[in-house]
């Protein structure tokens, strides 16, 4: 009952690699499967938003999007039998979509081709409302997910930029960019965050931290499982029920569990490390495929910078969350590695 829909799932994601692999011939083809995977993601983010519980986050953070996610808009769904979507997956969603679309505008509105007007527009819009779905989803895994994409993002951009009049000044740019980044990082100081880990405020400038006690109360718990379970891992989708039967997981039980709110976690515990081990080769031949498309295949370039930014973004929300194998919206990963898969053999 719990592995057989998420099995399914992942082998439609499988399929859909395999399918992008085989279908992706011509340079032209390209363009098509970028369009039909943005409108997909696009489909899918609309779908979440309209059946998000809203309710989870009406006791908002922010005071601003508490009131406009009122009891009224929280409780609807466009799904019968649905009890609603965790706004937090909608939010992971999006990093799959939302930085390859930064990516594809920055490239449309730098063309000056009369016939690109209609498609600078349209990534405009699509983009809007993205960043407008990311923000209410009030996810903080997501929005630093979607910033760490954009970060890399730029810094792919600059390192495989074409020789310009105005390649200095956007390197100089991204440089104090990614170093005024850095030193935020450090000024916060390793005790620092020690201190939000161990004791997480109530109010911060993001909203209350107190979701960090359920992952501190989880995370340990699934390391276990991964060592009692080391080769085939628990099972697809078994975590969420055989947790709470072999470990006193003190979650209270009307909380769904749901996943280990780690995407490396929730890999090695659905297949294993060897599975894991795998999935990591993935992501890294990904990073060497990109780097290739980058600096030797111009018309790809900005195509494979957005989808490796996509990576990174779902990957950095997925430290502290995940969308699961074999869930409907991971299917947008899985086309991903076709769609770099199906590049690389062009080139």
């Amino acid at each position: 009952d719990l592995s057989l829909p998420k099995a399914t799932g992942l082998i439609l994601g499988l399929g859909v690699w395999r399918y992008l692999v085989l279908a992706v011939r011509q340079r032209s083809h390209v363009a098509w499967a970028i369009g039909g995977y943005l409108l997909f993601g696009l489909v899918f983010i609309g779908i979440g938003v309209l059946n998000a519980n809203w309710v989870l986050k009406a006791t908002s953070q922010f005071p601003v999007m508490g009131a406009l996610l009122s009891q009224r808009v929280a409780a609807s769904s466009f799904i019968p039998g649905n009890s609603g979507i965790h706004p937090n997956q909608v939010a992971g969603t999006i990093t799959l979509v939302l930085p390859l679309l930064l990516a594809l505008t920055l490239t449309a509105f730098g063309s000056t081709h009369p016939r690109q007007r209609m498609i600078r527009w349209t990534l405009l819009l699509a983009t809007l409302f993205c960043f407008v779905a990311l923000l209410l989803t009030q996810s903080r895994s997501g929005w630093a997910g979607v910033l760490g994409g954009v970060l890399i993002l730029l810094v792919m951009w600059v390192l495989t930029m074409e020789p310009s009049k105005h390649r200095r000044q956007v390197r100089i740019g991204t440089a104090l960019l990614v170093t005024l980044s850095l030193l935020l990082l450090v000024a916060s100081g390793p005790q620092r965050i020690q201190q939000l880990w161990l004791d997480p405020p109530q109010e911060t400038a993001v909203g209350s931290l107190s979701t960090l006690n359920f992952r501190q109360e989880l995370w340990p718990w699934a390391i276990q499982a991964i060592t009692d379970f080391p080769f085939s891992g628990m099972g697809l989708g078994a975590f969420r029920q055989a947790a709470r039967r072999l470990y006193p997981i003190s979650v209270s039980a009307e909380f769904d569990i749901a996943h280990a709110h780690n995407v490396f976690l929730q890999a090695a515990l659905d297949v294993g490390i060897p599975g894991l081990i795998a999935y990591a080769a993935l992501l890294l031949v990904s990073i060497a495929v990109v780097w290739q498309l980058a600096r030797k295949e111009q018309p790809l370039r900005a195509i494979g910078i957005g989808l490796l930014a996509s990576l990174a973004a779902f990957h950095i929300y997925g430290l502290a969350d995940t969308l699961a194998l074999g869930s409907k919206p991971a299917v947008l990963l899985w086309a991903i590695f076709g769609l770099l898969a199906a590049m690389v053999r062009l080139r």
